[in-house]
């Protein structure tokens, strides 16, 4: 019995420890999937992502205080700008260098389209 009873207590700290590891990293995959639709820099998204956890809200009371201090400078949220274009390359050819396959003739031999 005694065997028993410290088999249940070393694996009573570690279950603990993991539930509480468990719950703040689902509340970590909640706050990241709530901030993907924002319309916002990654950087502000990433520390909104970084406030600790308190009260029972995804963001707690630490937002509140944030978002005041946004509404007193009247002030938004940083805006991703577009990366300007850059010209993209293909691997295959281009259709006015590419010859037509058109696999074995009568000859035996592999033939190509002409001209």
């Amino acid at each position: 019995m005694p065997l028993l009873k410290s088999a249940t207590a070393f694996l009573a700290d570690p279950s603990a420890e993991a539930l509480r590891f468990e719950a703040a990293l689902t509340n970590s995959v909640r706050r990241s999937l709530w901030v993907k639709q924002w319309g916002g820099d990654v950087k502000s998204k990433t520390m909104l992502c970084g406030i600790p956890f308190q009260g029972e809200f995804v963001f707690g009371s630490e937002l509140d205080s944030i978002l005041e201090k946004a509404a007193d400078r009247k002030k938004g949220f940083p805006v991703n700008k577009p990366s300007p274009k850059r010209p993209s390359f293909s691997f295959r050819p281009s259709r006015e260098n590419k010859t037509q396959y058109r696999g074995k003739g009568k000859t035996g031999r592999w033939s190509y389209a002409k001209g």
